[in-house]
C-alpha cells in the first residue's frame, strides 16, 4: 500500500508534464488498487488475526496463566529437547551456555500483542 502510495504521489510531483489520457488512466488504476488493497486488508487479514485470537478471547484465565509466568529465566542447556543434528553442529555447542538470562515470555501472546500495535 505505501509503494502504491509513493508511486502515484511521484506521478502527481511531475507537474511539468501536461495532462493526458495515460495520466488519468494511471489515477483510476491507482484509486481501483487502492480499493482492493483496503478490502483485502479488511476482510482477510483482519478477520485471519481475528480467528488467531479467538482463543484468548473466549478463555481470559488462557492470557492469565501466561501472564503468571515469569517474564526472565535462568538459561539451562536443554539437550533433550534439541535434534541431534543440531547437538553434532560445533557452533551450536559453543553457543550454549547456562546459567544466562533469558526471555520465558510467550511467544503466541508476544505475536498477538505486536499486531494490536499495527491494528
Amino acid at each position: 500500500m505505501v509503494r502504491v502510495e509513493r508511486a502515484h504521489e511521484s506521478m502527481q510531483n511531475l507537474y511539468f508534464i501536461p495532462e493526458s489520457q495515460s495520466a488519468k488512466d494511471s489515477a483510476d488504476k491507482h484509486t481501483k488498487c487502492k480499493e482492493v488493497l483496503d478490502t483485502f486488508i479488511a476482510n482477510t487479514c483482519f478477520d485471519d488475526w481475528k480467528d488467531e485470537i479467538k482463543d484468548y478471547i473466549e478463555d481470559s484465565s488462557k492470557i492469565e496463566q501466561k501472564l503468571d509466568l515469569q517474564v526472565l529465566t535462568w538459561s539451562q542447556n536443554r539437550t533433550e529437547e534439541v535434534p541431534q543434528q543440531v547437538l553434532q553442529n560445533s557452533l551450536f555447542n559453543r553457543s550454549q551456555k547456562s546459567g544466562l538470562l533469558e526471555s520465558n515470555f510467550d511467544s503466541s501472546l508476544h505475536k498477538i500483542l505486536a499486531e494490536v500495535t499495527y491494528w
